[in-house]
């Protein structure tokens, strides 16, 4: 585990603030035991669950979106040559996409 994947981030949040499993559960409306995998590393959050998160921490919701999104990209694909070639992809079509966006404006 990094210190700055999503399960380091969240454990690291709950414990700065003192806080148990339960209670991070009440608070959020997600299960105790979730929360321990996601925090191990077992599992990923859903998006839902990690706005929930970023509610309950005061977290950015879009720097955590954005670390999940790039976590799945890993998790599924790998560090591979092929993995590193398709985000370049999406980079260029996403930067295609911001300049649209201005051109609108």
């Amino acid at each position: 585990m990094k210190n700055n994947d999503i399960a380091q981030i969240l454990k690291n949040e709950r414990t700065n603030k003192g806080e148990t499993l339960h209670q991070v559960a009440v608070s959020t409306n997600i299960d105790s035991t979730l929360i321990s995998k996601i925090e191990r590393g077992d599992r990923l959050p859903t998006m839902d669950q990690l706005k929930m998160f970023a509610k309950h921490f005061d977290l950015s919701t879009d720097q955590l979106c954005s670390k999940l999104v790039a976590e799945r990209i890993i998790r599924d694909y790998g560090r591979s040559q092929t993995t590193f070639k398709a985000v370049q992809m999406v980079k260029e079509e996403l930067a295609q996409y911001g300049r649209n966006k201005q051109e609108k404006k």
